[in-house]
């Protein structure tokens, strides 16, 4: 969504930094509805969104790996939209 988008651009000098010093995880992450495997495609596909959006702004590729947890790593387990879209993320880690 556009407030995710704005975030990651305000933070690209701190990953752009983190990953000149070696490699970052992107982490692609999804709410509880629909199946593993749907919700484990899902979550790749959000992390190389982002992952496009790292290059395309001058971090080399091979900085960058990416991985999928699915619905497995929620950062909410109440039932309720709010809670549903904060899972729905792509998380960045320095490897």
């Amino acid at each position: 969504d556009d407030d995710q988008i704005r975030r990651l651009m305000s933070d690209l000098p701190k990953i752009k930094a983190t990953a000149a010093s070696g490699k970052i995880l992107l982490e692609g992450n999804c709410d509880e509805f629909g199946t593993d495997e749907y919700n484990h495609a899902l979550g790749l596909k959000r992390a190389k969104a982002v992952k496009s959006l790292l290059v395309n702004s001058g971090i080399g590729s091979e900085h960058i790996d990416t991985v999928s947890y699915g619905e497995s790593n929620p950062t909410c387990t109440v039932d309720a939209p709010a809670c549903h879209a904060k899972n729905r993320r792509v998380e960045i880690n320095k490897l």
